[in-house]
């Protein structure tokens, strides 16, 4: 299974201007739950978004069924009111995070692809983008 406390430590060694300020699902729904913002951006939050099945590869005593995880990484910019302070920003920081995480063997089956960035909020002062990357695994077992 994949571990996200591997990517958060690949990120906070790979992408500099997050420092220390990247964290998990437990940070991310602390933050979300209580409506703050975080206290210093940027931040980022890395999460376990999903999962997408393949088509399974018939063969007889056993199953195969590629998988692809899907993780994304939350990232939250202060900003003033016209969205102007972040946007100087945000282009480079996703590029840091594409370049950190795309490509790399993390030890499943797969390395890390790059699938989609966007934003998914705006409000109170900040902008936040989601930046989602599929890896390659596979089911794999027995059958009677």
């Amino acid at each position: 299974m994949l571990d996200l406390a591997d990517i958060i430590t690949h990120l906070k060694t790979l992408v500099p201007d997050l420092g220390d300020r990247v964290g998990g699902a437990a940070e991310w729904t602390r933050l979300t739950q209580s409506g703050a913002e975080p206290n210093t951006t940027p931040a980022a939050f890395v999460l376990a978004t999903g999962g997408v099945g393949g088509t399974h590869q018939g063969m007889t005593g056993g199953y195969i069924q590629p998988v692809d995880l899907l993780v994304s990484v939350i990232l939250i910019l202060r900003t003033d009111t016209a969205g102007l302070r972040a946007l100087d920003r945000v282009g480079g920081l996703i590029d840091d995070i594409i370049q950190a995480l795309a490509g790399w063997d993390i030890g499943l089956r797969g390395l890390f692809v790059f699938r989609r960035w966007q934003m998914i909020h705006a409000a109170k002062g900040s902008l936040s983008y989601e930046i989602t990357f599929a890896i390659g695994d596979s089911i794999r077992k027995a059958t009677p």
